[in-house]
């Protein structure tokens, strides 16, 4: 208990960091196993022929995103260096 009682704050955010992440890989595990099961079976009908509804377990389940959401990691958006266009047009002006 004293090991507890002792912990800090930092410490403390990176032990629920890492049992995040420990859980992202669980669910990737998951995910894994039941793509793997629906595989043989998800079909969908495209004209005349019937394909896979996912061809790709990323389709499925995107693992990296999921770790940049833990790691609080925000994914560029293209408009990005607009915004800092209008913003600088918006002071000069």
């Amino acid at each position: 208990m004293d090991q507890v009682n002792n912990i800090t704050p930092y410490e403390y955010r990176l032990l629920m960091k890492s049992k995040e992440l420990q859980i992202v890989d669980k669910h990737y595990e998951l995910h894994l196993q039941a793509y793997l099961n629906m595989a043989a079976s998800a079909r969908k009908p495209v004209g005349k022929k019937i394909k896979p509804v996912y061809t790709k377990f990323d389709k499925f389940f995107d693992y990296q995103k999921q770790l940049d959401r833990v790691m609080g990691i925000k994914k560029k958006s293209k408009f990005d260096g607009l915004a800092q266009f209008i913003k600088e047009q918006k002071k000069e002006g």
